[in-house]
């Protein structure tokens, strides 16, 4: 190595982090946001579906209700009652489940969006390097005549 290439290895160091937290950063804010909008804007069709559901659960409760107050004033008789009746708690069965269906897929969208930020804001705060990140991320480091750092990756920057 030359002596004017020459470059303290802390000052490397740093300019990793920097160049890192930057990337990280950058990434959280746009792709990766772009991407937990799409799942949220999911998660909301997903609740407003869950809405009507709840509301379709209180008119099929009401109609059973009203049902069997037209089976006590003699309005309707017993089978039309019976089979009214079935085909309305079949109805609420399977919107119940849907509804669970619904809610777990939401729950677990938002546990792995929140997981997977957390990770990613950790590499923003990251402080210390250590040679796995070093090995994994970066084929190498030059240092140029004036002393400038280039830091190729191992990977294509899309923001470089």
């Amino acid at each position: 190595m030359c002596s004017s290439h020459r470059i303290q290895e802390d000052l490397i160091i740093d300019t990793v982090l920097i160049q890192l937290k930057k990337i990280a950063k950058e990434v959280l804010d746009t792709d990766f946001y772009n991407q937990f909008k799409l799942v949220k804007d999911e998660d909301d069709n997903t609740q407003s579906d869950i809405n009507m559901m709840e509301k379709r659960l209180v008119q099929i409760q009401t109609a059973i209700k009203s049902l069997y107050t037209d089976k006590l004033k003699g309005i309707i008789d017993e089978d039309i009652f019976v089979e009214l009746s079935k085909e309305y708690v079949m109805e609420k069965i399977i919107i119940t489940e849907r509804k669970e269906k619904l809610l777990r897929k939401i729950s677990d969208n938002n546990l792995q969006n929140s997981d997977f930020t957390e990770e990613l804001r950790k590499l923003i705060a990251l402080e210390n390097i250590d040679k796995f990140i070093l090995f994994n991320l970066i084929e190498k480091v030059e240092v140029t005549a004036d002393r400038n750092i280039i830091i190729h990756y191992r990977f294509k920057n899309p923001y470089t």
